[in-house]
């Protein structure tokens, strides 16, 4: 604030200073218990020369007294006008303002797509241009304070050839539909948007490699390679024997056997109860199979143990005293 000076005063007497160099305006002072206080009136400071930032522009304004404006016209490559007003010592944009005009020069639109415009002032609409090759569509520029930003339309990408589902597809438009066939069963319905290839309709079917599938019984079947929708006559593998039917669906192989058609396990060795429950220890016997053992010490005769299907059972003989 303003410092002035006064002479010597008894309390309750008034006194009216002139305000300082650089400060403009008048007040009244009244001596209270030995101290000077305003009793009215102001001494607000003038603005000097010096430099106004209005954000992205700058200009140099003279001397100013408090509470005056200039209108000023905004510097080269801005559009447009303004008014100061110094407000007790500070500067402050009363009305108006700058807008940054734009250059030439080009804009991303999206990634990896970019577009030229010509220089022009802030606000200014540039026609429609088509996207460039490889993209569908047109868009129209603005240059919005020393920015051109895209206002109307978009660039979409074409589809490059590829696949889907292991299926072979050639470059497609944006929006364009095509029937793609598969490499071994259907056919797939693709639609291209924005560079991304997506099915609408159909899916590719294929066969089943050679390998083998566990029956309920947790019994191996080895297969060799089948179709898709096709059957094959499986080997039972490991610890079973026998011959069951699998089915390929789209590379996935279950076991579907026929009427009369399973495998059957073979029987690990153990004991086993005859009729008269005297206990026999049978060796490993294959599915079908029997074997006669003798009935153990102290009893007389011999059993014959035969294997079905991983069960080892008495089929015929008892052991005696």
């Amino acid at each position: 604030g303003a410092s002035v000076s006064y002479p010597d005063l008894f309390s309750g007497d008034y006194f009216a200073p002139v305000c300082p160099v650089g400060f403009t305006g008048s007040i009244v002072l009244q001596c209270m218990d030995g101290t000077p206080r305003v009793a009215n009136g102001s001494c607000n400071g003038n603005c000097p020369t010096n430099i106004f930032t209005g954000g992205k522009w700058q200009v140099k304004f003279l001397d100013l007294i408090h509470n005056e404006t200039v209108g000023m016209a905004c510097p080269q490559g801005f559009t447009g006008s303004f008014v100061l007003r110094c407000n007790d010592s500070e500067v402050l944009l009363h009305s108006g303002g700058c807008l940054k005009e734009c250059d030439v020069g080009r804009v991303f639109v999206r990634e990896g797509v970019a577009l030229s415009h010509p220089g022009d002032v802030s606000g200014t609409l540039f026609p429609e241009q088509d996207c460039p090759v490889g993209y569908s569509g047109r868009v129209r520029l603005q240059c919005v304070d020393g920015e051109v930003v895209p206002v109307e339309g978009e660039c979409l990408a074409h589809c490059r050839a590829g696949t889907v589902q292991g299926a072979s597809f050639r470059g497609l438009v944006h929006g364009e539909n095509a029937t793609v066939v598969c490499p071994e069963v259907g056919f797939v319905s693709a639609k291209c948007y924005d560079g991304a290839v997506t099915v609408l309709d159909g899916h590719c079917f294929y066969g089943c490699a050679q390998g083998f599938v566990a029956d309920a019984n947790g019994s191996g079947v080895s297969h060799l390679a089948m179709a898709h929708n096709s059957t094959y006559s499986g080997t039972c593998i490991g610890s079973s024997i026998g011959t069951v039917t699998v089915y390929c669906y789209d590379t996935q192989v279950s076991v579907l056997p026929r009427a009369g058609e399973r495998c059957d396990r073979h029987c690990q060795g153990g004991l086993v109860f005859t009729p008269d429950s005297s206990a026999v220890l049978a060796p490993n016997i294959s599915h079908g199979q029997s074997v006669e053992i003798k009935c153990p010490e102290g009893k007389l005769g011999s059993v014959t143990v035969q294997c079905s299907d991983g069960d080892l059972v008495v089929s015929r003989g008892r052991c005696g005293e």
